[in-house]
């Protein structure tokens, strides 16, 4: 199971800027990608605050709160995409702590295993076939969700490397134990390939051929793209590279063509191996736009794979489709996946309907969800009534993390106020923390002057320091005096 909390724009917007570098990838290609990932990048960047402030790195999350509010073009983006790592800290999730130990620890370890197939899946594009092979044999030590994608390209790069035996050994593991796995018929060509190859030394020119196959793919798709469409659907079946596969899905999305169109479809609802299908979902949705509904809610209805349902969520905040959304949300048995559907709803701009099912909600985690999505789409009001009326301390902290990066310092007297009657200790080490996020640091000055509590003042001074603005240096002076 991924975290609750998702880096939207990360997420999204990797494969754009990685098709931006791409030189097989004309510009115009790219463009039609950009205005949605901009949008999902900027609403994305304010969840990075919260997480740096959850793991005490307070310094950062001031700057982090500041792109957050002033963020604009592609220069974010950018900056968003290279701490997509982030993600991993503990903490990050608000509502992580409402888990029981035994909950977060099988958390955690789907998270490294996650990613490590990640890293592998980048390893394996970098043509760093020694790195991939580590990255999916720690997958494959855990035990993750996504073992048998894992045999399978761990496989792939010991072909690579020309350690054919133990490539084959790999592939007849992945029969073995998993002989239902929609990644068999891959195996199978790999398998062919291997056997094909063996005796025969690592070429760079095969290396180079791969290079070739991407500007041809491209060629093809502006020039005959019908004539294009067998030799792409025999490329998706084949023991390809994971860029190659992805560039091959990408040309058949651009097309217009009825055929490319439900060979797409097709492997959206599990005519490949689930990264394929993942990905076809992914573009099925940015170019099919609200057309691509029922195809997505087939997908999500016949689906077994929780990370391609995941997808399908995704998806339907991509395209727009906040009634399907909506829907999951309310209904899908799956907690981790009604997470993140209100997550989406929040990034889709549901305020409305967010703040109906928060007041109904009375699972503690979904509730953190449904305090993320506030924040995430700007909730500051009602972010800060949940702060002020809430019972429970953990969801008053998440309330008020959530307002520093949504809201600013606009309401700067009413944490004050939330302060000075507070109880809880942990809530108002929160609030100071967040007067930090919002560059708030004239009523954390107030706070220190007043506080009795020795380790709170030492908080709320040890935060002023790092904040360097006027207000902070002065205070810090007077206490130096």
């Amino acid at each position: 199971m991924k975290l609750t909390t998702y880096w939207l724009a990360a997420v999204l917007t990797a494969p754009v800027l990685a098709m931006a570098q791409n030189p097989a990838v004309a510009p115009h290609a790219v463009a039609a990608e950009m205005d949605m990932a901009r949008q999902l990048a900027a609403q994305a960047t304010a969840v990075a605050p919260v997480a740096m402030a959850a793991a005490g790195e307070y310094e950062w999350a001031v700057q982090l709160a500041k792109q957050a509010r002033s963020f604009n073009g592609m220069a974010g983006m950018g900056a968003l995409a290279g701490m997509a790592p982030l993600a991993g800290i503990p903490g990050f999730a608000m509502q992580a702590s409402a888990r029981s130990p035994e909950a977060r620890a099988a958390r955690d370890m789907a998270r490294n295993a996650a990613g490590d197939y990640s890293r592998g899946s980048r390893a394996l594009d970098k043509r760093d076939w020694a790195g991939a092979v580590q990255a999916f044999d720690n997958v494959i030590r855990v035990n993750g969700s996504r073992l048998d994608g894992a045999l399978y390209w761990k496989a792939y790069a010991l072909n690579k490397l020309g350690r054919r035996e133990e490539a084959l050994s790999s592939l007849a593991q992945l029969g073995k134990d998993h002989p239902e796995s929609n990644w068999l018929n891959d195996a199978k060509a790999l398998e062919v390939e291997v056997h094909n190859a063996s005796g025969t030394p690592v070429s760079p020119e095969a290396e180079n051929n791969e290079e070739l196959k991407l500007l041809a793919l491209n060629g093809l798709m502006q020039t005959d793209p019908e004539r294009m469409l067998p030799l792409v659907e025999k490329m998706l079946h084949g023991p390809a590279s994971p860029r190659v596969k992805e560039q091959a899905l990408f040309v058949l999305a651009q097309s217009n063509s009825p055929k490319a169109r439900a060979i797409l479809g097709q492997l959206a609802k599990g005519g490949g191996n689930p990264d394929l299908q993942i990905k076809a979902v992914e573009f099925l949705a940015i170019h099919g736009g609200k057309e691509s509904g029922p195809t997505l809610a087939d997908v999500y209805a016949t689906a077994k794979d929780d990370n391609v349902r995941e997808a399908v969520l995704r998806a339907y905040m991509i395209s727009g489709q906040k009634d399907r959304l909506l829907a999951a949300a309310r209904s899908e048995k799956s907690v981790a996946l009604r997470g993140q559907a209100i997550q989406y709803l929040g990034a889709a701009g549901a305020r409305d309907e967010i703040w109906q099912m928060y007041q109904a909600e009375t699972s503690p985690e979904l509730r953190g969800n449904l305090i993320q999505a506030m924040m995430i789409s700007g909730m500051s009001d009602r972010l800060l009534e949940v702060a002020k009326g809430a019972k429970d301390p953990k969801t008053r902290k998440d309330a008020i993390q959530g307002y520093a990066v949504s809201g600013g310092n606009k309401g700067a007297d009413v944490l004050v106020s939330i302060y000075s009657s507070e109880q809880d200790r942990s809530v108002k080490e929160t609030i100071i923390h967040s007067f930090m996020m919002s560059g708030s640091a004239k009523p954390l000055v107030e706070i220190a002057r007043q506080e009795k509590n020795p380790e709170l003042k030492k908080t709320a001074v040890q935060t002023l320091s790092l904040m360097h603005s006027p207000e902070a240096t002065e205070y810090l002076m007077e206490l130096l005096k």
